[in-house]
């Protein structure tokens, strides 16, 4: 299993700030705030950061956005845990 060492921070789902409260202030109504490295999700948010933001583009032109899940859940249920990383 390959390991990655990321730098960023850790934005929650719920609570404020959070995912789910930046996608609602920003109007994205096809974005999920579940899974948001969902292809979809991510370029929407990816956006609306880079519209709000416009010289952060400038400084990290390959911002992602990275889920935290727990590998050894393999069951349907499996979800993300409670926090992402920018």
């Amino acid at each position: 299993m390959p390991v990655y060492k990321i730098h960023g921070f850790p934005w929650p789902r719920g609570g404020i700030p959070s995912i789910r409260v930046f996608i609602v202030l920003e109007n994205i109504d096809d974005a999920s705030a579940e899974y948001i490295q969902n292809k979809r999700t991510s370029n929407l948010i990816l956006n609306a950061i880079k519209k709000n933001h416009p010289a952060a583009e400038k400084h990290l032109p390959n911002l992602q956005l990275i889920e935290q899940y727990d590998p050894l859940d393999m069951t349907d249920a499996a979800t993300p845990l409670d926090r992402s990383a920018v």
